[in-house]
């Protein structure tokens, strides 16, 4: 309730005129070339002023004052002062003006008199008479510079800011120093290849005319296209004798050992699927069933999984020779393929498709490990939507740090610099939308369409959105904010045609709120280093097989299913078509 009353308290806040930020805008940008310009005695005076204060470096920051003045100008809309981006380029700011004071640290070095005095005559010197050109890091340089030097000495000096720098960088791109070092080693590497390409460019590529056709990716995205399924892989047909073989040896095993047990059973099935065998027995009588799975875990490879449910024995051995689950099987499976948002997630221990219907699952938790096959899952899932509808009844959001799905940059909106403000973002498409549905009085994101496609409604359709967020990391600090936005989007989704896809590839951003969130849930295999029992609820996550061996949880079925693969070729194959 207190969550809807400031949220209505928000909504009735004014808000700044388009005229607002044109305004602050032209009034930065002549502030800013008045002074680059040194026009007139308002140009010479702040010329003068910006030079004390920043040495020879004061440039850097007006192009930064007519950076901030075009942005209001074209953008409409507050910079972020608190963005990564912005505390980095302070930070190299800071670096840079550390190393310019260097110079007038060696002039009053050298003097017998007061070091601070000595440098304080030189920006009084200059400020009176002027005349003086070099004036290092100016006054804010020669304290930093001072307060560092007094502690550390000179070398103190050097490496405190070759760190800020650094540190500076990492902000801006949004890595860690040691993911940089790490670029920089593996690339040193490869210095031999690298020189082998710079003499292929000169030689074969330099000149060349480029006959690529110009993309637009706003043409595109407006056009009545639907994906042929014809460009995906054709089915793989896999001679799986071998495994039969391996399954029937285990099933002999296990059978030995509840005679062994004198055990009273009855043996109801062995089915072979894509990465498991699964045999299911019924028990009459009492059995040391642990003893029993011990025994067959020596002599089989993997890890297998069991479970004792209404008085029947399930055990699941992963497959000797796995078979291949490609993206044109499950699809061909299905039972239509135009104009719907039911997906196929894969196929289940029976070998029956489990299929995910995006209108009624709308927010979907999806966990897992690097290369348990997520990636691959979310590439079958947008190339899937684009095979049954056209591509101008969908819109994509990644949010994607980890440079997961940047083959899909030139089609879809993607974005990596700040997750709470990629929230914000959808929370105005939530609201946009809820308002066109109140301006037609409809109720829903099916009914709005519904009305548009049959001539009540003489407007656009509203596209179905589907928003990725790939593998966050969010400070402690903001968590309650992340959730917030998170459980508006929740409740709004449905009505507003909008799903996500939340990725976790470690607990840290997985509490009990976040799991109660989404109804929906896909576990792929967890690594222990990164993941808790207690968090996820489940240790079978751990054994797993990995490269799309995933357990669906909803409110309808529970069950284990190999998700399809689709490779990069196909997807850029897909990407092409579009060009």
């Amino acid at each position: 309730m207190s969550k809807e009353k400031k949220r209505s308290v928000d909504e009735n806040e004014k808000k700044e005129t388009l005229f607002y930020y044109e305004i602050i805008g032209v009034i930065i940008i002549i502030f800013s070339i008045t002074i680059l310009g040194k026009f007139g005695k308002i140009g010479n005076f702040f010329t003068t002023f910006f030079k004390c204060c920043f040495g020879n470096w004061y440039w850097l920051f007006l192009l930064f004052f007519l950076f901030l003045g075009i942005y209001n100008l074209f953008l409409h809309r507050k910079f972020d002062f608190k963005s990564s981006r912005f505390i980095g380029f302070i930070f190299i700011g800071v670096g840079i003006l550390m190393f310019a004071h260097f110079p007038l640290h060696n002039y009053a070095i050298s003097d017998n008199g007061n070091y601070f005095s000595k440098t304080w005559e030189i920006y009084s010197n200059y400020m009176n008479n002027g005349g003086r050109s070099d004036l290092g890091g100016g006054i804010v340089g020669s304290i930093l510079f001072y307060a560092i030097y007094y502690l550390f000495g000179v070398y103190g000096v050097i490496l405190i800011a070759i760190l800020i720098i650094l540190l500076g960088f990492s902000l801006i791109i949004n890595k860690s120093i040691l993911d940089i070092f790490k670029f920089f080693t593996h690339k040193a590497k490869n210095v031999g290849d690298y020189s082998r390409s710079f003499a292929n460019f000169f030689k074969y590529e330099l000149g060349k005319v480029d006959k690529k056709k110009i993309f637009e990716r706003k043409d595109v995205l407006e056009k009545d296209i639907i994906l042929p399924i014809k460009l995906l892989d054709d089915l793989k047909i896999m001679n799986d004798s071998k495994q039969d073989i391996i399954s029937l040896d285990n099933k002999n095993t296990i059978v030995n050992l509840l005679n062994i047990q004198n055990a009273e059973y009855k043996f109801l099935s062995m089915k072979i699927s894509f990465k498991v065998t699964t045999y299911k027995i019924l028990l009459y009588s009492q059995v040391d069933i642990k003893k029993i799975v011990n025994r067959v875990q020596d002599i089989v490879n993997g890890r297998l999984l069991f479970s004792m449910t209404n008085g029947v024995l399930t055990i699941q051995i992963p497959n000797t020779y796995y078979q291949i689950l490609i993206l044109k099987d499950v699809l061909l499976r299905q039972s239509n393929l135009k104009n719907n948002y039911i997906i196929p997630l894969g196929i289940n221990i029976n070998n029956e498709l489990v299929e995910g219907d995006l209108s009624k699952y709308i927010n979907t938790l999806v966990i897992g490990a690097v290369n348990s096959g997520i990636r691959n899952f979310i590439n079958s899932l947008i190339i899937s939507l684009l095979i049954k509808n056209p591509i101008n009844h969908l819109t994509f959001k990644i949010y994607d740090t980890y440079d997961d799905f940047t083959i899909y940059d030139e089609l879809f909106y993607i974005k990596k610099d700040n997750v709470l403000n990629f929230l914000d973002e959808i929370i105005n498409d939530i609201d946009l939308r809820n308002d066109c549905f109140s301006k037609y009085n409809v109720y829903n994101f099916n009914e709005y369409n519904h009305k548009v496609e049959t001539g009540l409604i003489n407007d656009k359709i509203i596209k179905k959105e589907v928003v990725i967020i790939n593998h966050i990391n969010i400070k402690s600090d903001i968590y309650n904010y992340f959730e917030n936005k998170l459980m508006y989007i929740n409740q709004n989704s449905k009505k507003t045609g909008i799903n996500i896809f939340l990725i976790a590839r470690n607990d840290k951003n997985i509490n009990n709120i976040i799991m109660s969130i989404f109804d929906n849930k896909i576990f792929f295999k967890c690594d222990k280093e990164k993941f808790s029992s207690e968090k996820i609820g489940n240790e079978c996550y751990f054994h797993l097989l990995g490269s799309g061996d995933a357990i669906v949880k909803n409110n309808d079925f529970d069950e284990r299913i190999q998700t399809p693969e689709i490779s990069i070729k196909e997807i850029k194959k897909c990407l092409e078509f579009y060009k």
